[in-house]
């Protein structure tokens, strides 16, 4: 169960679509497994619903970990700004990343990238791809040197990938039993999408509120 002001959004955003009343179902003193509100329409119909979130510990750690993270780089001449992907760790990156940026200092190289390696292919370079670093580049201005990150959206952002965060979410035990043991005319599960924590979020910029086309979903949900 979300906090109460989440699904109370949620109920918001259906019945905005839908109409109806929102009706509260799992409140102190409900049933355990008891789903988290009904809408009721016109003329004595009820969608049941439950409210879940589609997001990844591992990604919602990293940003947590990358989150205003830099350090005074000792062994370089200049500060780097480098392009991580999730789920990289920090850590990781804190006992290895110096010496390989020494590295390209040494040569007189200030950038790299995956669009430079065909020119620059250097053990560093598959290196730092290897630990999750996207990119880097020199920033001459900033000294005493030091290493800062950020991140940028990687993967594929179509549909699919929407579909696989709605379908791993309708097919969890807990989900299914929820919505198995409601009497009612519809049964809904309404997946919020973590900006932060779900591979799915680039997508639904452009998507807006749907579902996927042939979505697999399990019997207790229509």
């Amino acid at each position: 169960m979300l906090d109460t002001a989440t699904t109370q959004r949620a109920g918001c955003v259906l019945s905005g679509i839908l109409g109806g009343t929102i009706v509260p179902r799992d409140v102190p003193g409900a049933p355990p497994g008891t789903h988290d509100f009904d809408l009721a329409l016109g003329g004595g119909r009820v969608i049941a619903v439950e409210e879940t979130i589609s997001t990844d510990r591992q990604i919602v750690e990293f940003w947590a970990a990358l989150h205003d993270q830099s350090w005074e780089a000792r062994q370089l001449r200049t500060s780097w700004l480098l392009n991580v992907t999730s789920p990289t760790s920090v850590k990781t990156l804190r006992g290895r990343i110096e010496p390989l940026l020494h590295e390209f200092e040494q040569a007189g190289q200030s950038k790299f990238g995956l669009l430079l390696d065909a020119t620059v292919n250097t053990p560093e370079t598959a290196e730092l791809h290897r630990l999750g670093v996207k990119s880097g580049d020199v920033l001459n201005s900033v000294l005493p040197p030091r290493i800062y990150f950020y991140s940028t959206s990687a993967g594929p952002v179509g549909i699919g990938v929407v579909r696989e965060a709605v379908e791993q979410e309708a097919w969890k035990p807990d989900n299914r039993n929820k919505l198995g043991r409601v009497s009612a005319d519809e049964r809904h599960l309404f997946v919020w999408i973590d900006p932060l924590g779900s591979p799915a979020a680039p997508a639904t910029g452009f998507m807006g509120i749907t579902l996927p086309p042939a979505c697999n979903l399990p019997p207790e949900m229509d």
